[in-house]
């Protein structure tokens, strides 16, 4: 995989051949949870990204972070992904990858813990992307239905409960939303 055409995809090719591109987006607070949905340029995502980087403000005056996931490259440009990413050289003639998906977030991006259902082939094209890979003895740790939950009402909840004229309750508060984010609902 080393060799394929995709390697040398940047920023700049992303917006030459899909900068025009409509994708879905979601709109995710800092706890990953979906506050609103909207379409957008992905140019408009790749400016924000850029803007990021050089230290400006985010364009999402409400702190929202936007996140275009699971949107179909194969659709798009077919012909640059076929030839950019030759993956019949990796399975059999039985077997080719099912769904070319495409993810494009800023670095506040945060996705919630979850399973996915097909195996995975990643490649980076720009930023980076952090995955926490649980080994499947963990499932049994999992509430998978807890990935519903909102943080960010729960967080909230724990603050706003407090008495806010005692300095000790708000610290209390404050240390109850911490560790809630350290240790999220969906784990046991």
């Amino acid at each position: 995989a080393g060799a394929w055409p995709c390697r040398a995809w940047d920023a700049a090719w992303l917006d030459r051949h899909l900068g025009e591109c409509s994708v879905k987006v979601s709109y995710k607070d800092s706890c990953g949870d979906v506050v609103r949905r909207g379409t957008v340029a992905i140019r408009q995502l790749l400016n924000e990204a850029r803007d990021e980087q050089a230290g400006h403000k985010p364009a999402s005056a409400d702190g929202l972070v936007a996140y275009a996931d699971n949107f179909d490259i194969a659709a798009l440009i077919p012909e640059q992904l076929r030839t950019g990413v030759p993956s019949a050289s990796l399975f059999g003639a039985n077997r080719d990858l099912v769904i070319y998906s495409g993810f494009l977030g800023l670095a506040r991006s945060v996705t919630r813990i979850h399973v996915d259902s097909e195996d995975n082939l990643i490649t980076t094209i720009f930023g980076r992307k952090l995955f926490v890979l649980l080994p499947p003895s963990a499932q049994s740790h999992l509430d998978f239905e807890a990935r519903d939950v909102p943080l960010h009402q729960t967080v909230l909840r724990a603050v706003t409960e407090a008495d806010l004229s005692v300095p000790e309750l708000i610290e209390e508060a404050e240390a109850e939303a911490t560790a809630l984010a350290r240790r999220p609902p969906a784990f046991r």
